[in-house]
């Protein structure tokens, strides 16, 4: 089993995470998310270690990751995953926090697998904007992700609507990106997070909403992105760019396939979405 990684970040704080080892049966790819404080005036919480919220989903959920058991289920292990993630904030902001309402919580979009190598399996949880993407030994080509499409396109309308409405003004815009972020943005969260689509957060609806997929054939090739790695579901419905990432990915190696990704993020569609400042790949061969 070979492990790439390749990782693309521009900002002050990284929070995408992820797991693999050559020894374990699991791997993850997580995309964490602060609470929503992201304007200029009232900047994230940080926690000890300077870590914002969006880190220290990624840094548990990775712990918890590191030290599974083989004999362990997956699903017991994003469970345990999301009660730390519960635990740290509540332990740490108090009575800023309140377990069900998710304006108040950091989350993550995450992609979590376990490999069972004796029945040629692969078993997959995910919820929100985290894909996997494989090529199985025959040839074929999988990819799941992504329920949160609409969520997100939600979102950005609103965003969007709200800049464009404060015209070229600079003040006008700030203001206008504040009432999103410290507004409209935590009405979303209310609405959309352990509502519509899943994400650990450190509610224990996440386990209702998240997807389970087993893939019943040996796979030659597994790649797990955040969001910032991939296109918009408009653009992979065909099977063509899937396919050509793994092949730069196999070929060129996977910083080549993130750089064609974003490449192609600058085009089409995706020209018109909001740009992910953060992009995280893990891919896994084997052998």
């Amino acid at each position: 089993m070979n492990i790439q990684v390749a990782h693309d970040f521009v900002g002050e704080h990284p929070e995408d995470g992820w797991f693999a080892a050559p020894d374990s049966p699991f791997a993850c790819v997580v995309d964490g998310c602060s609470e929503p404080h992201f304007s200029p005036t009232v900047p994230p919480f940080l926690y000890p270690g300077g870590f914002t919220g969006g880190q220290m989903i990624s840094r548990t959920i990775r712990d918890v990751f590191s030290v599974a058991l083989p004999e362990q289920s997956l699903e017991e292990i994003v469970l345990s995953a999301n009660e730390k993630v519960w635990d740290f904030q509540e332990r740490y902001r108090g009575s800023m926090v309140d377990r069900k309402d998710a304006s108040t919580l950091a989350n993550a979009s995450f992609s979590c697998v376990k490999f069972d190598f004796l029945r040629d399996q692969i078993r997959i949880i995910w919820g929100a904007d985290v894909f996997t993407l494989w090529q199985t030994k025959s040839g074929e080509i999988g990819i799941i992700g992504g329920d949160s499409a609409k969520e997100d396109m939600e979102r950005e309308k609103a965003y969007h609507d709200l800049v464009a409405k404060a015209g070229e003004n600079k003040s006008d815009q700030q203001r206008a990106r504040e009432e999103y972020f410290l507004r409209v943005f935590p009405e979303f969260k209310r609405k959309q997070d352990n509502v519509k689509c899943a994400v650990l957060n450190g509610q224990p609806e996440v386990q209702h909403l998240w997807h389970i997929y087993t893939i019943s054939e040996p796979v030659d090739f597994l790649v797990l992105l955040s969001d910032g790695a991939w296109l918009p579901i408009e653009e992979w419905g065909d099977g063509e760019s899937p396919r050509t990432f793994i092949n730069f990915a196999k070929g060129e190696g996977l910083i080549a396939a993130l750089r064609w990704v974003r490449q192609k993020q600058s085009k089409g569609i995706a020209s018109n979405r909001v740009k992910r400042p953060e992009a995280t790949a893990l891919a896994i061969s084997f052998e």
